[in-house]
């Protein structure tokens, strides 16, 4: 199965199901707010597959596959437990969405969303989460990292376990409250904080803790362990990523993209 797409939901949609996108109708562009459409529920995901072969199912981070009836979400797919957002993109912060709204594709680099009607966009299991001191202000890269070790925690060490982790970083879009620690790892690798580049930079950079978090998770549990890392799509063009030397980026065919 062709797993890479063009755009978020086409290539997670080939990823969960190991089919093409263009089987499932979500081929084309991502899932919008406002659509009451989902991953059709005649598709079997790999968590379905796992959970049916005795594996505990657990997913962390962003779904985008659909969230307008129960039966769309991470809980009604195979997954055991889920924390994370169901949107396309989000604020990293403040965890609000309200994507493309009327004339918000086109607002400043540093506006954070689109702030006409922004919404709380952050799940436990199948319930809407509520602001709390506890998430409001804390950067989704560390509330999905400790999140994962819970995960893991928690997990029955007797039974194989299956954790889908789908970090929000490095999507470029808003990028308001990178932690100091990801700003300091931008400025030693050389970008000003003028530079494009440099936002982008401390995403990765929280992006590279994530994945040493989950690492250091499976590490402690033991035992055998496959892991995949993979992307989703290719580089935002025009906000400081590249995906050079390969050709093109994000929304085009080319293997960059």
């Amino acid at each position: 199965a062709e797993l890479v797409g063009r755009m978020l939901a086409p290539a997670r949609a080939a990823l969960v199901t190991g089919r093409h996108a263009h089987r499932l109708g979500l081929a084309y562009f991502v899932l919008l707010a406002n659509q009451p459409t989902g991953l059709p529920q005649t598709e079997t995901t790999v968590a379905e597959r796992l959970r049916g072969a005795g594996y505990a199912t657990a997913m962390v981070g962003k779904w985008h596959l659909g969230f307008g009836k129960r039966a769309w979400l991470p809980t009604s797919r195979g997954f055991g437990t889920f924390f994370g957002y169901c949107l396309g993109a989000q604020d990293y912060v403040r965890h609000e969405a309200a994507e493309w709204l009327e004339g918000s594709i086109d607002a400043p680099r540093r506006r954070p969303v689109a702030m006409d009607r922004p919404g709380h966009d952050l799940w436990r299991d199948a319930r809407p989460l509520d602001r709390t001191p506890a998430t409001d202000g804390v950067h989704s890269s560390d509330l999905f990292a400790a999140e994962a070790k819970k995960v893991f925690a928690e997990a029955d060490e007797t039974i194989p376990l299956f954790l889908y982790f789908a970090a929000q970083t490095p999507h470029a879009h808003f990028v308001e409250g990178h932690p100091e620690r990801h700003r300091a790892t931008a400025r030693r690798l050389g970008f000003a904080e003028d530079d494009r580049r440099y936002d982008v930079a401390a995403l990765v950079a929280a992006l590279d803790e994530q994945v040493g978090a989950v690492e250091d998770a499976l590490a402690t549990r033991g035992g055998d362990a496959v892991f995949w890392f993979l992307g989703d799509n290719g580089p935002e063009a025009g906000l400081g990523a590249s995906a050079y030397p390969l050709r093109g980026a994000k929304r085009t065919c080319f293997e960059g993209g």
